[in-house]
């Protein structure tokens, strides 16, 4: 029924059929599937409604289908798949619903589908991959995930399905972070990551894959494949790198494969693969480099000497380099000729002119190293400590392309013998350098530019001026003092913490609260000119606020401390203050006509500060 005009599907259309198996309505213009539509088809196990108009899937549609076992609903125009969609399809083993408008899959819509094998999604708009909606296909052993816009793969994608074999991750053209955990709890056999756009092979996320035994990560950017970077996958057989732009293949980048029998890394800019990159090369079956720009020198003799046991799958690795063997197979060369053009010149390096280096602390310093060979040589540096010092390395202590240490702040522990190591397949050559490094003494002079700097506290004058205030040495403020005139003394702060408090002379005045011994303050009372008889603070630095009594109303003010004071005078009456080194100060009183006004202290600057009147 394929290729028609069909349009819907609706109940009882089908009911004539009632011994049909295998039910195929692709390519036609079904946009309606109605509740029940199949429901008296009880024998049907393969139902095929491939590129339809089919927008949504109706809970109930496929109710009574118990032996369904295929459904292939591909390239129609669903954008959601609901809960319970498929819920009566408990022997559904392979599920088709790529190649659609889907962006969002509902926690239960593949609730129910206990049976289902396989599972592909391909060509959506999908964004994310719901682990809880995948948590239901606890039987599914195989999924593939095709040409989808997701951009990482998380740790709670995959968690849940337990007897999954094979995933492929396919055409994902904006995925670049794979999480470490992103596998966890999954035992596959199989797994293929190709055409995304990682930059390394994911060796944290395929650590738990003890039983993989094969990996294909071909045509994703990866240039560099890593020492030991697959060293937990003791059980893999075949690995495919094709088509990455892979330039090196690091000493042991294929440590750990104890069982590789296939080894595709074709069509890549490699231009060797050497016998020390491989856990063992025993184990190996069929070699693929082809399509690589080798240069055809000791590097590849080990390729040569198995050429006749290896298989090629008959694509056999050709010659770029050197030129007089450029093109030609590896297989076309006879047994006589592997030693006059497979061969290696040892390293060589240039100048051996000692280098006796000494320097201070925090300089920086170079040692050169350059050297000749055929193919040219790798060169690194053993540190005095025995570190290890290559192109890759980071920090103070780098190489620099053509071999030069560069050690960056030296320190006096950097002092020793640094060696230089250039090696290649055909040797290795070493040289050595020394490294002084004394220490920088310490600068008595920037010490004291450490310490406090004193500072002199103000002082106001009768005419408003104010005087920069002085510090001591020893921190002791120095307060000024009101004379009758309206002009500033400054009193003195006693090392102990005593204060001599400012006095007004007479004229409307204020005296001056003392210091008594016990820690209480007497309230001041105010006399019948107006005049305030002054507290008592005591060296504990307990303050009571001063009452004001007159005609039974009583007003109170408070001071606030925020660090050393030096008071200023506020015009239109007197202020007197006492203060302590420990912080400790007896409330100020302004006195205007025989009234007090309460009043705080308010931080202006960090070393300038002014009594200013402040509603309470």
């Amino acid at each position: 029924m394929s290729r028609n005009q069909l349009r819907w599907v609706e109940h009882g259309d089908l009911e004539a059929y009632t011994r049909l198996e295998d039910l195929d309505l692709s390519e036609n213009l079904i946009s309606v599937l109605e509740p029940n539509a199949f429901s008296s088809l009880l024998n049907l196990r393969v139902l095929r409604l491939r590129a339809n108009q089919l927008k949504l899937v109706p809970m109930g549609a496929f109710s009574h289908l118990a032996n369904l076992t295929v459904l292939d609903l591909s390239g129609n125009k669903l954008v959601i798949l609901v809960d319970f969609t498929f819920q009566d399809l408990r022997r559904l083993q392979q599920l088709e619903v790529g190649d659609n408008d889907l962006v969002y899959i509902s926690n239960k819509a593949f609730l129910g589908l206990t049976g289902l094998r396989e599972l592909t999604i391909e060509r959506c708009n999908l964004t994310s991959i719901s682990g809880q909606a995948l948590s239901y296909l606890r039987g599914l052993v195989s999924l593939r995930l095709r040409y989808l816009n997701i951009v990482s793969l998380e740790e709670q994608n995959f968690h849940k399905l337990g007897g999954l074999r094979g995933l492929e991750i396919d055409h994902w053209p904006f995925l670049e972070y794979i999480s470490p955990y992103s596998f966890q709890g999954l035992s596959l056999s199989w797994l293929f990551i190709t055409n995304t756009n990682i930059t390394t092979v994911p060796s944290g996320a395929l650590r738990n894959l003890i039983h993989l035994s094969s990996l294909n990560l071909s045509h994703n950017p990866i240039s560099v494949l890593e020492s030991w970077a697959l060293r937990d996958l003791v059980n893999l057989k075949d690995l495919h790198l094709v088509g990455t732009n892979l330039m090196c293949v690091q000493p042991y980048g294929l440590g750990g494969l104890q069982q590789i029998r296939l080894l595709n890394l074709s069509n890549n800019r490699l231009a060797t693969l050497e016998e020390g990159s491989f856990h063992s090369v025993n184990t190996l079956e069929m070699l693929r480099v082809d399509g690589n720009p080798l240069s055809c020198d000791c590097r590849l003799l080990w390729i040569l000497q198995r050429r006749k046991t290896l298989n090629f799958d008959g694509k056999f690795p050709v010659c770029a380099r050197p030129v007089e063997v450029q093109g030609k197979a590896l297989s076309a060369f006879s047994d006589s000729a592997l030693l006059d053009h497979f061969t290696c010149q040892r390293p060589k390096i240039r100048n051996r002119k000692l280098q006796q280096l000494s320097a201070r602390e925090g300089q920086v310093v170079s040692f050169y190293c350059q050297a000749d060979g055929d193919p040219t040589p790798t060169i690194f540096w053993i540190s005095p400590q025995r570190r290890r010092i290559t192109t890759r390395s980071t920090g103070r202590l780098i190489v620099l392309p053509e071999g030069t240490l560069e050690i960056h702040y030296v320190q006096v522990t950097d002092s020793g013998t640094y060696i230089c190591i250039a090696s290649n397949a055909g040797g290795n050559d070493t040289y050595f350098a020394t490294l002084t490094v004394t220490g920088v003494p310490l600068d008595a002079g920037l010490l004291a530019n450490r310490t406090y700097h004193n500072v002199t506290p103000p002082t106001l004058a009768s005419g408003g001026a104010v005087t920069p205030p002085t510090l001591a040495s020893g921190g002791a403020v120095t307060p000024p003092t009101l004379a009758s005139g309206g002009a500033v003394t400054p009193p003195t702060l006693a090392s102990g913490g005593a204060v001599s408090p400012p006095t007004l002379a007479s004229g409307g005045a204020v005296s001056p609260p003392t210091l008594a011994s016990g820690g209480a303050v007497s309230p001041p009372t105010l006399a019948s000119g107006g005049a305030v008889s002054p507290p008592t603070l005591a060296s504990g630095g307990a303050v009571t606020r001063p009452t004001l009594v007159s005609g039974g109303a009583v007003i109170s003010s408070t001071l606030v401390f925020h660090g050393a004071i030096n008071p200023t005078l506020v015009s239109s009456g007197a202020v007197t203050s006492t203060l302590l080194s420990g912080g400790a100060v007896t409330p100020p009183t302004l006195v205007t006509h025989g009234a007090v006004t309460p009043f705080t202290l308010v931080l202006v600057e960090q070393q300038l500060l002014h009594w200013c009147l402040v509603e309470q």
